[in-house]
């Protein structure tokens, strides 16, 4: 399913499973995981909206990763050779590069 045809953002249903992970700087962690179809959609609120929409416009948030046209949520890379990268794209180059 793509993240398009979701309907964001969600209420979530019943938890479907858990995994026992790692967060995001390597802590021990354990994520619920949810079923889409068990999850109904919410209304935005024109706040929430109004915000979207100045991120969206927001210059650093309109740039394009030069590798694969992606709208990163943080600020391109700027290289000389290949352009301005996405963080992930940017890692990438460099674990290729190694």
């Amino acid at each position: 399913m793509q993240l398009k045809t979701i309907n964001l953002p969600r209420q979530p249903g019943p938890p479907a499973a858990t995994v026992d992970g790692q967060d995001g700087i390597g802590r021990k962690t354990t994520i619920t995981l949810y079923r889409i179809d068990q999850s109904a959609p919410i209304a935005s609120t024109a706040a929430q909206l109004e915000a979207a929409r100045a991120r969206s416009e927001n210059s650093v948030r309109a740039q394009v990763c030069a590798n694969r046209s992606a709208r990163p949520d943080r600020a391109s890379i700027a290289t000389e050779s290949y352009g301005a990268l996405c963080p992930a794209c940017w890692h990438i180059r460099g674990l290729r590069q190694r």
